[in-house]
């Protein structure tokens, strides 16, 4: 809802609440099983509740300033209790006719998190010799608070995935009953204050735009971690407890200069600034991961601003990403930072009208990846590519045409996303695939509008990219044919 005080200020606020159940499935199948294959126990289950409140005011002190003032509060509750059979293990060879995969840990997770965020823009315009100039300012208050459960049992039973039913075992009639395998507690807080200070100077003749800015980041967290359970004994172990405060400055910086009116060239750089909240095996906090994102490109618009094109090149590094490892003796997970990685690439775009009935999206990426650093742990070596599991190219095209008979009422679509070869961390290779959508709208009325669907045309089997696939867990096959017919109406 919104209101208006005056003439200069507008008032807007409202609510959503939204309560979703899913079947979990965590681990995916092992390789070459029907694409029908569900490998998880049929009491699996997740629930998961979001509720929102917000209230934003909007002031504009005259043609020249403006202020927007935004408070939102989110709570986020869930519950996922879930399990099933798979293999992890990088020795497995695949599944063989008669054999088994091991059932994984009966698991239940509870999750909490309040979040309170306070976001202030006050952005101008003024003048430098009869030129327009901007300036943006931005400060944001965020607190967040979580907590989160997991308890643990290893049924420790094996089952041929061909014959599972899903009903092998129950779901635990007490999930606080002990003794657990695992169970540990989580409990964080953190406050975050921003600002942000940017202008945009517009110079020969308003050709030539600078961006510039910084972000300043305050940012405060605390974090414990209580295991009462390991290895299927109790844990008195001391609580793992960890502050931290970083503060960071985050320049950018673009510049665009307009060749025409219609054309222009461009050029930008992003620090990057992450906070890590994942622990070491020493229960230190990873560093923050870092790095600096650079992008160049071109810009152009046709046919009065009807059709765009575009074409950029990007360059990306990042330090200390984090990669998650199990600690066999301890039984524990901690993280290690993964080295530097760089990501390098082409994007090129073009959408909009070719003519009046005929409308065109078509885009192409090409992404090269490397390790730039070895891994702190050394298992990979620099020069190797960090992200196997991102095909090197990707192609997405769609276009849709008015039929010229019937007043024009009949629309036919039809679109293919296509990509390159990739892997997995394990060595599990994917070809490259392409899949057909198509789409025809009859346009029955003014109000009324009809459309059937397909996507995935010619029921394309396929794997979704996964970083950790291995040959006993971790492959999702890709959506199969879907026809759906659409019936919208605009009152």
């Amino acid at each position: 809802m919104d209101a208006s005080v005056g003439d200069n200020t507008k008032i807007t606020w409202g609510g959503l609440y939204q309560r979703k159940h899913t079947k979990p499935d965590d681990w995916g199948v092992a390789l070459n099983l029907p694409r029908d294959t569900y490998l998880g126990y049929n009491w699996n289950k997740g629930i998961y509740d979001k509720a929102t409140a917000f209230a934003e005011v909007e002031h504009y002190f005259n043609d020249n300033w403006r202020y927007t003032g935004k408070l939102d509060y989110n709570y986020n509750e869930n519950t996922k209790k879930n399990s099933g059979i798979y293999n992890t293990s990088t020795s497995y060879t695949g599944y063989t006719p008669g054999g088994t995969l091991a059932s994984g840990w009966l698991s239940r997770y509870d999750n909490d998190e309040k979040q309170l965020t306070f976001k202030n823009n006050l952005n101008g315009k003024f003048e430098i010799a009869g030129v327009p100039q901007e300036i943006f300012t931005e400060y944001t208050y965020t607190h967040t608070k979580n907590n989160g459960s997991r308890r643990q049992y290893n049924p420790g039973v094996s089952f041929d995935p061909m014959t599972f039913t899903g009903n092998e075992i129950a779901e635990p009639a007490d999930w606080y009953a002990t003794p657990y395998q695992m169970y540990w507690e989580t409990h964080s807080k953190r406050t975050t204050h921003a600002l942000l200070l940017g202008f945009r100077f517009n110079m020969l003749k308003e050709k030539l735009h600078i961006m510039a800015g910084t972000r300043w980041n305050h940012i405060k967290s605390k974090y414990i971690t209580d295991y009462f359970y390991t290895d299927g004994k109790i844990d008195n172990d001391p609580d793992s407890v960890t502050d931290r405060k970083t503060v960071r400055f985050n320049p950018y910086f673009a510049v665009t200069y307009d060749l025409t009116p219609n054309q222009s060239l461009y050029a930008s750089y992003t620090s990057i600034f992450k906070p890590n909240s994942n622990q070491r095996k020493d229960k230190s906090y990873l560093d923050p991961v870092t790095g600096a994102n650079y992008e160049i490109g071109w810009k152009g618009e046709w046919f009065e601003r009807k059709l765009n094109t575009s074409f950029a090149l990007f360059d990306i590094e990042q330090k200390n990403r984090a990669v998650q490892i199990w600690d066999t003796v301890d039984q524990k997970w901690y993280w290690e930072p993964v080295g530097k990685v760089r990501s390098r690439g082409i994007e090129a775009e073009i959408s909009g009208n070719l003519s009046e009935d005929w409308k065109l999206f078509a885009g192409y990426t090409f992404n090269w990846s490397k390790y730039l650093e070895a891994e702190s742990k050394g298992t990979v070596p620099a020069g190797t590519n960090f992200s196997l599991h991102t095909p090197k190219h990707m192609l997405r095209l769609h276009t849709s045409y008015n039929l010229p008979f019937d007043s024009k009422k009949w629309t036919i679509g039809g679109g293919v996303t296509a990509q390159s070869k990739t892997a997995s961390l394990y060595g599990v290779k994917r070809g490259g695939h392409a899949v057909l959508n198509a789409n025809i709208d009859y346009q029955a009325s003014k109000n009324l509008k009809l459309a059937l669907i397909s996507t995935n045309l010619f029921n394309r089997y396929y794997y979704e990219n996964n970083k950790v696939s291995s040959k006993g867990a971790n492959n999702y096959y890709g959506e199969p044919r879907n026809v759906m017919f659409n019936v919208n109406y605009k009152f």
